[in-house]
């Protein structure tokens, strides 16, 4: 008897504290589904395939239970949430950066890196100046392209900048409320973003890198 309650209470407590076919949103509008876990910091999410990872807090805007990925031509509505199922899979964690040379207005040569499934198509450096702090420094104005498939919704980034060197110098973050997806044939849609960035010199910049924000 003893056994047997003891193995109804194991049965009960994975029950509560590990749900099946759940759906992971991140704070970028991005998502997951799988199994998820609550645990100290954060959460886990077990892929179909087995795989778990670990996410923080700060990354996680909401979880919601009991929702099964839609296959092809399916739609998920859950609160705010849409999904329209289609035969590609954007991965959220993608971090490979493809990287380029640019030559700008003033003939400074800048490395460029940029996350993989977007795209800076023009920015400029200049150098301006901070009255308000007695300081000097640049700024650095762009343009972004969205080069995947899908509409991305509340989506932060993150850009470097380094030195000849290649040390970093300063990192700042911009967030963008939406991306129109590249569709096939038409235009692509640029949205400006524009940082400051006191105290860095324009000729010292010699490497700039664009990931998204976690």
């Amino acid at each position: 008897m003893l056994q047997r309650l003891l193995i109804l209470f194991i049965v009960w407590l994975g029950m509560t504290s590990v749900s099946y076919a759940d759906l992971m949103i991140f704070r970028n509008g991005d998502f997951k589904y799988g199994t998820v876990q609550k645990v100290v910091g954060g959460y886990t999410l077990t892929t179909p395939d087995g795989k778990a990872q670990f996410f923080k807090d700060i990354q996680v805007q909401e979880v919601v239970i009991g929702v099964q990925q839609p296959t092809t031509g399916q739609i998920v509505q859950a609160t705010d949430f849409i999904h329209e199922a289609t035969t590609t899979v954007w991965s959220i964690t993608e971090e490979i950066t493809v990287s380029t040379t640019i030559t700008t207005e003033d003939e400074q040569e800048v490395f460029l890196e940029v996350e993989n499934g977007f795209e800076i198509p023009k920015f400029v450096i200049y150098p301006t100046s901070f009255p308000f702090f007695g300081r000097r420094g640049a700024f650095f104005t762009a343009l972004i392209v969205n080069n995947t498939p899908n509409d991305i919704y509340g989506i932060d980034f993150r850009i470097y900048f380094y030195n000849q060197e290649d040390k970093l110098m300063i990192s700042k973050d911009f967030y963008s409320n939406r991306l129109p997806a590249t569709q096939p044939g038409q235009r692509p849609f640029a949205r400006r973003f524009s940082v400051s960035l006191p105290d860095v010199p324009v000729e010292s910049i010699k490497r700039v890198r664009l990931v998204r924000k976690f």
